[in-house]
């Protein structure tokens, strides 16, 4: 049974101008998670709107397409296999990019984020410290884990400990026990699991009033109500004025998003295009 609606309405707020742009300084990397079929039905769109905002951008598919580009990982297609994906995509990303940003993303290829929000609020996180941040889960491990659709993202430790102490201890790999009695448990669920174990911990991400940053949308299935960490508000109060990501988008849709968000002007207004966090403005 579907139910219950949530879905991201209007476009970032416009104020005025200000020169307060310090949170462009954190490194963020973005990888998506996508597939042969999918790569030009849908990672195209993420090419052409949001992923070029990131520091560096990664598509991770199981065949390598130097003209995209995308990266080829030694995995199988299928749900069964997501997990198995999300592990090469980790590892390769721990063994060639780990000096290349502070923050590690992971979307899937029909997600939108508002990278600008997304480096904001990092910008007064540590990226030293083994967390990481998403809508969150509160099932399959102490900790939860976040929603892998929604996207999540997670510091350089927590990166630097999947990398290091996750395949010294076995505790991040394929068959492991501290990741759920069976391979086809949820991939993001595994991915909780495993931080879990290497020490790494669940951040909040929802703003001052209890809002997610990170959304899951549209019709909402039964399970996410009975794994939910926190109540899902219904209408616009479901999501944050800020919001990072939302998941479930079209390829048209990804394009609306953006013209709303980046292209659209007031009559009248000449300004820069800003918009509010909290008490600050920032530039777009």
């Amino acid at each position: 049974m579907m139910f219950h609606f949530c879905f991201p309405l209007g476009p970032l707020k416009k104020v005025s101008p200000t020169d307060s742009d310090n949170f462009r300084k954190v490194k963020v990397l973005c990888w998506i998670m996508t597939s042969p079929k999918t790569l030009y039905a849908k990672a195209l769109h993420i090419k052409e709107t949001w992923g070029p905002r990131c520091d560096v951008t990664l598509y991770m598919s199981s065949k390598a397409d130097p003209t995209f580009p995308a990266i080829g990982l030694p995995v199988e297609e299928g749900r069964k296999n997501l997990w198995n994906k999300t592990l090469n995509a980790f590892n390769y990303i721990y063994q060639n990019h780990f000096n290349d940003a502070d923050w590690f993303m992971k979307a899937d290829d029909d997600t939108y984020v508002i990278v600008d929000n997304l480096r904001y609020f990092l910008s007064d996180k540590n990226s030293s410290e083994g967390v990481y941040f998403g809508h969150r889960f509160r099932s399959f491990s102490k900790e939860g884990y976040m929603s892998g659709g929604a996207g999540y993202v997670m510091s350089k430790e927590a990166l630097r400990l999947f990398g290091t102490k996750g395949k010294s201890d076995n505790a991040c790999s394929l068959n492991s026990k501290a990741c759920g009695k069976s391979i086809n448990d949820p991939e993001d669920a595994k991915m909780g699991q495993c931080l879990t174990a290497v020490g790494v911990h669940t951040g909040e991400s929802r703003d001052t009033k209890k809002r997610a940053r990170f959304l899951i949308q549209g019709h909402l299935p039964r399970w996410i109500h009975s794994h939910k960490k926190h109540n899902i508000a219904k209408g616009p109060g479901c999501r944050s004025d800020y919001l990072i990501s939302f998941h479930h988008v079209t390829p048209t849709k990804m394009h609306d998003f953006d013209f709303y968000d980046y292209r659209l002007r007031l009559a009248g207004n000449d300004g820069q295009h800003v918009y509010r966090v909290d008490n600050k403005t920032v530039p777009i």
